[in-house]
C-alpha cells in the first residue's frame, strides 16, 4: 500500500464534496459513497494483503474510521441531494464528522507508513 497516495486520495474526497456542495447535481449517490470497500484504500483494507496488520490496533482504528469517513461523506451527499444548504465548514470542517474521520484516517496512515518503512 502506498500510504501517501492513500492520504492524497482522501484529500481529494474533500475537494470533490466541496464542489458538490456548490452544485449538488445528483451525480453522487449517498448509497455508493457510503461503501467503505470501493475506494482504493477500502479495497486494500479488505484485501488479503492486510493479514500482517489484522491484530494491529492502528490498523483496526483505520478500518473503523475509514467506515465512519464514508458514512459522513454519504451524509453530506444525502443532505445536499435533498436540497439542504450547508456551509462548507459545517459539512466538511475539522469539527464535522467528516473532518474528524478524515484527520483520524491521515493519522493512522502516517503511523502505518512509519511502521512499514
Amino acid at each position: 500500500m502506498d500510504f501517501l497516495s492513500a492520504i492524497d486520495a482522501h484529500g481529494d474526497w474533500k475537494k470533490r464534496l466541496r464542489a458538490y456542495l456548490l452544485n449538488p447535481d445528483h451525480s453522487l449517490s449517498a448509497q455508493k459513497v457510503s461503501s467503505d470497500s470501493e475506494c482504493d484504500l477500502g479495497k486494500w483494507i479488505y484485501s488479503g494483503e492486510t493479514r500482517a496488520y489484522v491484530c494491529d490496533a492502528c490498523f483496526q482504528k483505520l478500518k473503523t474510521v475509514h467506515a465512519e469517513f464514508h458514512e459522513a461523506a454519504a451524509e453530506v451527499v444525502r443532505r445536499a441531494n435533498t436540497g439542504e444548504v450547508m456551509s462548507e465548514e459545517d459539512a466538511l470542517g475539522s469539527s464535522s464528522a467528516f473532518g474528524m474521520a478524515s484527520i483520524a484516517i491521515i493519522q493512522c496512515l502516517i503511523e502505518l507508513s512509519r511502521r512499514a518503512a
